[in-house]
C-alpha cells in the first residue's frame, strides 16, 4: 500500500495499527522530516526525502522491465502537454533510459545530461 498524505494526520493514524508496531511494512517518509529530526537532535544537518525511479539492483531483467516502464511512464505524462513527443523522439526514448539505468549514477539528471551534446561523452561510450 502507498499512502500519500499532505498533512500527516492519517499517516500517523495508521503508524498506530497493530500490524504495523514492529515497523517492518512500513517505509514512512515525511514532508516535514526536518522539523521532526530538528525536534529529536537540534544539531542534525538537513534532509530531503528522495524517491528515484531510476534506482534498481543492476540486474540485466530489471533494467529491461524498467527502461519500458520509465518510458512509458514518460511519455504519457508529456501526451497532454505542449511538450509531447514526437514517434522519433518516442523511438530514442527507451534506449536512452536504457543507458542511463547502465550508468554509476542513474536519475533523471542524468537522462537530462545525455541529450546535451558535449557532457555526455562518458554516457555514449556505455
Amino acid at each position: 500500500m502507498v499512502l500519500l498524505d499532505p498533512h500527516g494526520d492519517l499517516a500517523k493514524n495508521v503508524l498506530k495499527f497493530s500490524h504495523n508496531t514492529d515497523m517492518k511494512r512500513i517505509v514512512y517518509i515525511s514532508s516535514s522530516i526536518n522539523k521532526e529530526i530538528k525536534s529529536i537532535n537540534p544539531n542534525e544537518e538537513k534532509l530531503t526525502a528522495v524517491i528515484n525511479p531510476f534506482d534498481h539492483d543492476g540486474q540485466e531483467d530489471t533494467i529491461n522491465i524498467l527502461s519500458q516502464e520509465l518510458a512509458d511512464a514518460i511519455i504519457e505524462l508529456l501526451a497532454e502537454t505542449s511538450h509531447n513527443l514526437t514517434p522519433q523522439m518516442q523511438a530514442i526514448i527507451r534506449p536512452c533510459i536504457t543507458t542511463v539505468l547502465r550508468s554509476p549514477t542513474p536519475c533523471i539528471n542524468e537522462l537530462k545530461r545525455f541529450m546535451l551534446d558535449g557532457q555526455n561523452d562518458d554516457l555514449i561510450e556505455l
